[in-house]
């Protein structure tokens, strides 16, 4: 690393880096465990950490110790995504730039992401285009002229970007051909040292980027995740039919595919399915949860949850290959889930199944099937629309904030760790926090939590 490359560049190169992963090697590094500062960036607690600016802010008041870690970060880690840079291009005709719609980029542990402001009520659908090619297509998915302004976000995933050009032009386009602004700007320059290159050619191939910002898998990709779903679906639903007591229905895009198509949606690569709580409320659904948790994990599944910490994940050794499990529960009249539900429905139609054929195998589908798909896709759910994305989807805060109280905190899910690993041997499942688990080596933690 040359002496000359200044503190503010390298911080910015390497502050993608998941905090509690630095802080934790940090405390394992005998130059730093025993330092008060390093202290005050956990709180007391190392899976408790402050937002990424914070860290840096009390590293920045002592600079030989900052310039030391930056050091041995750099030294110890290798990430791509520490060597992506972006640099706005300002074009002739900035006129067209779209009033009041922008969006912005940066790095993050798995990826980049791009969060887009929208304010203009005509703006019906973005696309992305990389040096002139679509990227992705995403419809803003709320109606009426008198919708609020709001913003949503779009990551491209590791893989995606290890094909890019070493430097990429990149334009988001309304479907008024009006263009999003990148700071006053038409246009951001991705620089990517490490890029392969091909990246043209794959969305030639494959299509544009999936839901999760993917690369689209080939159609024999797809069937042997597809056929690996329906397997650990099976498996899954006799544990909690005989150990939880519950049927284990289809949920979301799932469900959609199986009663719309009959199968699943084209191209789609996850598998989503819910439960009913015996709760009515997201604190007492959240203690319910943890106790399914221990039951699935002695079991021999694996639990996984997010960064977020949103109950939960199951796979069996590999997290690509996983389910995403959801409970339902009844509050003040409307029935709630994650991701982002709050639908006008009863209970009793997710209570009450009806077994469905899904390519020779039995799987639940809930009684009330046709209310749902339209409570949470709208009325035109039996028209295939390849732009959706609920991550564009407006939603009310209070929707939100009644949602994150059946989410676990970094603390929490240290607790679960420790008592599950205390009750289970390592014969049985295993409990994974997707947060505190180490970043690095990345070819680890995509097999144990996935990217």
């Amino acid at each position: 690393m040359s002496k000359g490359y200044g503190v503010k560049k390298r911080i910015e190169r390497i502050s993608c880096l998941d905090t509690a992963n630095l802080v934790k090697t940090l405390l394992e590094n005998k130059k730093y465990k025993d330092s008060a500062l390093i202290y005050d960036m956990c709180q007391g607690h190392t899976g408790q950490v402050r937002k990424n600016k914070e860290v840096w802010k009390i590293l920045s008041r002592n600079s030989k110790l900052l310039a030391d870690i930056l050091s041995d970060v750099e030294n110890k880690y290798y990430d791509p995504i520490f060597f992506i840079s972006f640099d706005k291009k300002r074009m002739q005709g900035d006129d067209c730039i779209s009033k009041g719609c922008s969006f912005e980029i940066k790095k993050q542990w798995n990826g980049l992401r791009l969060t887009f402001s929208i304010s203009d009520p005509k703006v019906k659908t973005i696309y992305l285009m990389l040096d002139d090619v679509l990227l992705k297509k995403i419809n803003v998915a709320i109606e009426g002229e008198n919708r609020p302004d709001w913003k949503f976000s779009y990551i491209i995933k590791r893989d995606s970007l290890k094909h890019f050009n070493e430097r990429s032009s990149l334009v988001v386009v309304s479907n008024n051909n009006d263009v999003l602004s990148y700071h006053g700007a038409k246009e951001v320059e991705i620089n990517i040292p490490t890029g392969k290159g091909n990246i043209s050619e794959i969305l030639s191939s494959r299509g544009e980027l999936s839901k999760k910002g993917n690369i689209q898998p080939s159609s024999e990709e797809i069937r042997v995740f597809q056929e690996e779903y329906l397997s650990l679906y099976d498996e899954l639903n006799k544990v909690f039919e005989t150990s939880v007591g519950k049927p284990l229905f289809l949920m979301y895009g799932t469900l959609l595919g199986l009663y719309r198509n009959g199968d699943y949606i084209d191209g789609d690569d996850d598998f989503d399915v819910g439960y009913v709580s015996d709760q009515n409320d997201p604190i007492n659904v959240k203690i319910e949860t943890t106790k399914i948790m221990s039951i699935l994990v002695k079991n021999g599944f694996d639990v996984l949850l997010t960064r977020r910490g949103r109950p939960f994940r199951i796979s069996k050794g590999n997290a690509k290959i996983h389910l995403d499990v959801r409970p339902l529960w009844e509050q003040g009249g409307n029935v709630w889930a994650h991701i982002r539900a709050k639908l006008n429905m009863n209970i009793q139609e997710f209570r009450e199944v009806e077994e469905r054929d899904f390519r020779g195998r039995k799987v639940y589908i809930p009684t009330g099937t046709e209310s749902f798909l339209e409570s949470y896709y709208g009325k035109n759910w039996r028209i295939p629309d390849p732009g959706f994305s609920n991550g564009s989807t407006f939603i009310s805060d209070h929707i939100i904030e009644n949602l994150l109280l059946c989410t676990y905190s970094l603390e929490e899910q240290d607790d679960i760790r420790k008592s599950f690993e205390n009750m289970y041997d390592k014969s049985r499942g295993e409990f994974v926090s997707t947060s505190l688990y180490p970043l690095y080596p990345l070819d680890r933690y995509n097999i144990k939590c996935g990217f």
